[in-house]
């Protein structure tokens, strides 16, 4: 989440005060699962993942900068930016393949690319978790740049070189896309709405 989005949902409650919205904290495999069962309306899944459900749809809504957290006082901690394959030695923490295939398979195409593979120590199915560990020192972490928010005393996040970018999207069920579902995807796409 970041602020746009909370704005988002503000405007959405504002605007549509008989629908209730619901917010289930769970991991985008989960979440796609949900919603092609029906049991979910849509998800802030992440990014598209390389296999694509069949009868979901995905809508983009936010790009973000992918980050290096490293724990304070790391021999990393003060670079104003890092290439990639200058991490090839480090030890990796990252988020989980189960939970998220698609962020974890983008995670080691960018080291692949960069000429490494990541020696993976520890995962977690949530994000949160993984900047935790790297605050513990458990070992570095690539995730998105608007965790450094929540974790700011015990991580520094430092920029890419060549600021590798994800795009998030929201999914839904093909044809869902009414009323009160497509009004949020208008102010998502929109947030100023």
């Amino acid at each position: 989440m970041n602020d746009a989005l909370i704005e988002c949902f503000r405007n959405y409650r504002h605007q549509q005060p008989a629908v209730q919205v619901m917010l289930h904290d769970l991991p985008p495999n989960e979440q796609l699962k949900a919603i092609a069962e029906g049991h979910l309306d849509g998800g802030f899944v992440g990014i598209i993942p390389s296999v694509r459900p069949s009868g979901i749809q995905f809508i983009s809504w936010h790009q973000e900068p992918l980050v290096c957290y490293v724990p304070v006082g790391h021999r990393l901690a003060d670079l104003r930016s890092v290439s990639l394959a200058s991490l090839a030695e480090e030890s990796f923490i990252g988020v989980s393949h189960d939970s998220a295939p698609a962020f974890s398979a983008h995670v080691r195409d960018l080291c692949k690319a960069a000429g490494f593979r990541p020696r993976l120590i520890l995962e977690s199915p949530r994000a949160q978790a993984v900047a935790l560990m790297v605050a513990a020192g458990s070992g570095i972490a690539i995730l998105p740049a608007a965790l450094e928010q929540f974790m700011k005393k015990s991580v520094c996040a430092i920029p890419l070189k060549g600021t590798p970018k994800i795009t998030h999207v929201f999914a839904c069920q093909k044809g869902r896309l009414q009323g009160p579902l497509a009004h949020l995807i208008r102010l998502i796409r929109s947030p100023k709405g």
